[in-house]
Order: structure tokens, then sequence, then C-alpha cells
């Protein structure tokens, strides 16, 4: 079959029929479904493997090097996207979903004969499947932009809704039953994941029947700099500092800061909660944390598709920058001159999930709309890759900074990090407009 590059299909289909673009619209929903299983998988084990960390049960020091290899997965994203755009993005997926049930399948049975310990099985588990999340990632970034070329609004409901439906599903119900299971039974986790890995892969098989994406072939070697080909520096310095609010090097500063407010503190609230009357253990704290950090990560997309339609991308970037500097200001102010409760743990996770999460729809969406072809391509790869750099550094200054028992060094270098942020993006409109001009090709 002749292959067809993603930049022609996009163009393609601005032109195609209202009943094509509604048979698009009814895949892309299967594709949603399909990840939504596939991922609620994911979230009970990683609520599984987080609480058992929370627990004791594994070092913290093992959560921060699998987040790091994690990482480091993602700033090979280029690596990636350039294997799998050789390829149908939904075979890539479902073959994802295939592999993690297999996966599954060999953990479980290392633990019932007692080969290794559970918690090591578990351990093994996240790390191997790690290295398979960027091929869902990349998957997912072709259909949105395909989806934004027929309708931006579409391409940010639907954005909003992916992350809002994810968010709901793998916090509110995936956080507490992966920490129920945890204190249970390791094996029932895997046990689930098998069953909603095979679930997502019969609802993509199911859009691939009504129709099959063709492999988003990008052809100019040059844009997959981790693959170690060449790339024009002038490029590559408009890519960093002219491609406005989705510019890499942004990226890198966002995901320092959001880092820090990440898994790590997680960890701390969810052990503060559970030393307290509130819950009864760290199990239940961590169970807790993930619910309310589900809801703010359901609300939050929601709220973006609102702001959006308000504002632009830059206000709604200097908006959520300036507003999580004052945030965790005060939250920090507050645990050393007040006692600390439950009830203002919660509330700071809720606002600065919120928070994060209008930013990462609106911010998403702006670059499936303003990007086309091999420029989208080089853009997304580039800020996957410097925001990963930006997670590994927030891990690591966070694990330094001993931000699982004691956040308030972490919170300052977040603040400090957030109004850096968001003075950058005060930079005049003229100037992304020239930039984004300059970009064209």
């Amino acid at each position: 079959m002749k292959k067809i590059s993603g930049f022609y299909l996009r163009n393609r289909m601005t032109s195609l029929s209202l009943k094509k673009k509604n048979q698009l619209i009814r895949v892309r929903r299967l594709m949603i479904a399909g990840l939504i299983a596939s991922a609620f998988g994911n979230s009970v084990v990683e609520a599984g493997f987080d609480a058992t960390t929370a627990a004791g049960l594994v070092a913290v020091g093992f959560l921060v090097a699998i987040k790091t290899l994690e990482q480091i997965a993602v700033f090979f994203f280029p690596l990636y996207a350039r294997v799998v755009s050789r390829y149908s993005p939904d075979s890539a997926l479902i073959g994802v979903d295939l592999a993690e049930t297999l996966l599954s399948f060999v953990a479980v049975i290392l633990i019932v004969t007692n080969t290794l310990p559970s918690a090591i099985v578990l351990t093994l588990f996240v790390l191997v499947d790690s290295l398979l999340a960027p091929i869902s990632d990349i998957a997912d970034e072709f259909y949105g932009a395909v989806l934004a070329d027929v309708d931006e609004d579409i391409a940010l409901g639907f954005n909003a809704f992916l992350y809002s439906a994810v968010a709901t599903l793998g916090f509110v119900v995936g956080g507490p039953l992966g920490s129920y299971f945890a204190s249970m039974s390791i094996v029932t986790l895997l046990v689930a994941n098998i069953f909603l890995s095979l679930g997502g892969a019969a609802f993509r098989l199911y859009a691939r029947h009504e129709w099959a994406a063709p492999p988003l072939e990008e052809s100019d070697d040059e844009d997959w700099q981790a693959t170690g080909e060449s790339m024009p520096v002038a490029r590559f310095f408009k890519d960093l500092f002219l491609s406005g609010p989705a510019s890499p090097l942004l990226s890198l500063l966002i995901r320092v800061a959001s880092a820090l407010t990440g898994e790590l503190f997680l960890l701390w609230a969810a052990r503060t909660i559970g030393d307290s009357n509130f819950v009864s253990s760290a199990y239940s704290g961590m169970g807790v944390v993930l619910v309310v950090f589900g809801v703010a990560a359901a609300v939050g997309p929601l709220l973006a598709s609102w702001v959006k339609k308000k504002t632009n991308v830059e206000f709604v970037l200097r908006l959520t920058a300036f507003g999580a500097a004052a945030l965790i200001m005060s939250f920090v102010a507050y645990t050393h001159f007040a006692t600390i409760n439950s009830f203002a743990i919660l509330s700071f996770i809720f606002i600065i999930v919120v928070l994060n999460r209008i930013r990462v729809v609106v911010l998403e969406t702006y670059r499936q709309v303003v990007f086309k072809g091999k420029q989208f391509a080089r853009i997304m790869s580039w800020s996957y890759s410097f925001g990963a750099v930006g997670t590994l550094i927030g891990l690591q200054v966070g694990y330094f900074t001993d931000l699982a028992f004691n956040p308030t060094v972490s919170l300052l270098i977040a603040v400090g990090l957030w109004t850096v942020i968001g003075l950058v993006v005060t930079i005049p409109n003229s100037f992304y407009s020239r930039s984004e001009t300059s970009l064209k090709e």
C-alpha cells in the first residue's frame, strides 16, 4: 500500500465530505474509548505501586528511578516517533495493549509461582511498561492533529473530553481501587490490567475496522534529531525561541515546576494525611489524594474549553503561571504558621492540578492547530523531549531536597520557576505573530 504523509493526509481531510468527517469523529470516539480502557488499567497498577511506596514496601529511590527512566524514554520521543510513523497509529496502539496484556500475564505467573516477591514483580512491571508509554502518546498526538485540521473547536472539545474522562476513571476510580488492591493483593492489580488492556485493544480494533489510519510518515530525517541525524542550527533555534507558547524551551521550564508538585509531593501528602485522624493508613491516604487529584484533573480540561474561548493562549499561560506561584507561596506560609490539616492539603492539590490541566489542554490544542506537517512533528517531538528533561530535573531536585518528607524547599523553588514562566510569557503578541510567520514552511 502506498504510504501517505501526515501533511498530505491532514490537508486532504479539510476537503472531505460531511459523511467522512462524521466517520472520523466516530472513529476518534472509539479510539478515545480504547485509550480510556487502557489508561484505566495503567492507573490501577500505578496507583497500587504508589500506595506500596507510600506504605514503605518499595523504597522512594526506586520510584524516582522508574520515573527517571520514564522521562528518559520520553526524551527519545523523536526516535519512537520515527519508528511508529512507519506504521498505522491504530495498529501501534493495539500492539501496545496486547504487549501490556502479555506483560501482566507473565507478572502474575511470577507471583503465583513464588519466583519473585510481589513488590519486586510490580516494580519491574511498571519499569518495563514505562518504555511502552511513548507509543500511545505519539499515536494520540497524530490523531489530534488530524482532527484539528477538520475543526479546531472539535479538536479542543475532544482533547478536553479525553483528559477529563481519563482523569475521572484513572484517578477518581482507578486511584482508590489500585490503592485498595495493593493492600490486599498485587495479583488482582495485574489481572485487572489484563482485562482492561484487552478491552482497549477491542475498541481500537473496531475503530480500525471503521477507518484504518494510514502510516504518518513525515519523510525528513532532520525532524528526528534524537535519532542522530544532523539538524540545521537555524531551524533548531527557531523551534526553541520562535515558536511562541509552544516553545520546547518553555515546555522544559513548565515541566520542572510541575514536577515539584507532582509524584513526590503526593507521597508527602499521602503520608501526612495517613498520619492524621482523617484516614487510617498511608494506603488510604494515597487513595484519598488520588481521588482529589482525579476530580481536579477532570474539572481542569472542562474549564480549559471555556477559558480558551474567552481569551488567548498567552493570557492562559500567564494566569496559570502566576496563579500557581501565588498558590504555592500561600501554602508554604500556611504550613509554617498554622497546624497542617488534611482539608488544606487536599484543597491545594485540587487547585494546582486544575491550573496545570487547563494549561496542558490549551497548549496541546494550540500546537495541533498552529503547526502543520513536518513543523508539527518537529515542534511536538522537541516539546516532549525538552519536557522530559524538565521532569527529570524536577524529580532530581525534589529527591535531593527531600520533597517526599518535607516539601518546603522544593515548593519555594517552584514559586520562583512559575514566576519566571509568567514573566517570559508576557512577551508582546506581535513577537509571536512574527515568529509564527517566519516558521511557516
